[in-house]
């Protein structure tokens, strides 16, 4: 069908990473998601739905006879991008929802993703170590994965074995063996991580720790020499190591394994060739305790962004590395504000000291700021 062969070729050339199709009692909404918002491309009469839909589900390998209930499929435009397709009833017929999976993932690469120069070596060298656990954590759709898939691609060499176990892959990466949890037949994160420990791996990135059972498995191999990668779902660094706790894991094994622990959120990059200049108000001066006059910047709209008035997104973080003193304090059952007070004499910088800069350099505006940021911390 034609339409939807455009639909997926005009998704492709704004980089979107989802085409959502809407049924309403009159019309077909398709909206991209760009750079994680929400943006309508096209309306079509709702007499197309049924034919569009069907077209949809042969190329996904779906069953086009069943509407009531949801599925699930995949199809592949080209080598270089495949797709997920999720089907869902509602009252006005099945919506669709496709998402773009980019083999060659520009986002793949740790240059791109918002670190800072003076702050990327340390980053670098935590990665390096030979064994221990590195948390990423954040909300969904922070950009976890895709932060530890950077840095997977680094360590992808033919001296390591390298194996995955995501819900689900998202990010396909030639020399990693990556594998999908199927809650339906059991496979969940424990069975998965049971079964990577018999494959001999050096490095294993665990999607998710979402269960004691899972994290004790991944502490342990922790400590008995694999490089763990995971994520967790907190709002900051620091309380990766309560929620370990919370989970029943010991002090000593958190301390004997974790080797650093990044948070991070995502907004959207102004866009470099309309972005424009105003000066802060006097409200938002005093919340980020700036001077009145400060200039910074909001977005605009111009050809190169589709008027958008942004372009890209980058990392929000705050980041530590697991030194001597802090695996003391985990091992003495030290509370969050300790080991926050700790952090704090060594210059550990926030997430909305983070923010701060970004938006002083231009990177992004106060709006994302305040979408990501601000309510949280």
């Amino acid at each position: 069908m034609e339409i939807l062969d455009n639909i997926i070729r005009d998704a492709i050339l704004k980089n979107a990473g989802d085409i959502h199709i809407e049924p309403f009692e009159k019309i077909i909404r398709i909206r991209f998601r760009i750079d994680g918002c929400m943006h309508t491309v096209n309306k079509f009469e709702i007499s197309l739905l049924e034919q569009l839909i069907s077209r949809l589900k042969i190329i996904s390998g779906m069953d086009i006879s069943e509407k009531r209930l949801p599925q699930d499929g995949s199809f592949k435009f080209n080598e270089q991008i495949s797709f997920r397709v999720s089907t869902l009833p509602t009252i006005n017929g099945e919506k669709a929802v496709i998402r773009l999976i980019y083999v060659d993932n520009n986002d793949l690469n740790k240059n791109n993703l918002g670190f800072f120069e003076e702050d990327l070596p340390y980053i670098e060298k935590l990665f390096q170590n030979p064994y221990g656990a590195i948390i990423i954590t954040g909300p969904t759709g922070s950009g976890k994965t895709t932060t530890l898939n950077s840095f997977i691609k680094d360590l992808n060499t033919n001296e390591v074995n390298i194996v995955t176990v995501e819900d689900p892959v998202e990010n396909i990466i030639y020399g990693v063996n990556q594998t999908n949890i199927n809650p339906k037949i059991n496979f969940d994160f424990p069975m998965a991580l049971r079964a990577i420990l018999r494959q001999d791996p050096d490095i294993i990135m665990l999607g998710e720790i979402r269960d004691s059972i899972t994290a004790n498995i991944a502490m342990r191999s922790a400590i008995t020499g694999h490089l763990v990668l995971t994520t967790l779902h907190t709002n900051d660094a620091i309380s990766s190591i309560m929620r370990l706790r919370d989970m029943g894991i010991e002090n000593f094994m958190i301390s004997s394994a974790v080797k650093g622990v990044i948070s991070q959120r995502l907004v959207r990059r102004l866009c470099p060739h309309c972005k424009k200049e105003i000066k802060i108000s006097e409200a938002d001066a005093k919340i980020f305790s700036l001077p009145i006059n400060t200039i910074v910047y909001e977005s605009s709209g111009c050809e190169f962004c589709n008027n958008i008035g942004y372009k890209g997104r980058l990392a929000l973080y705050e980041y530590f590395l697991v030194d001597e003193k802090i695996r003391s304090l985990i091992e003495n059952k030290s509370s969050y504000d300790e080991i926050k007070y700790y952090l704090s004499e060594k210059n550990f910088l926030t997430l909305k000291d983070n923010a701060i800069k970004n938006v002083l350099l231009g990177n992004t505006s106060l709006r994302e700021i305040y979408k990501k940021i601000i309510l949280e911390v």
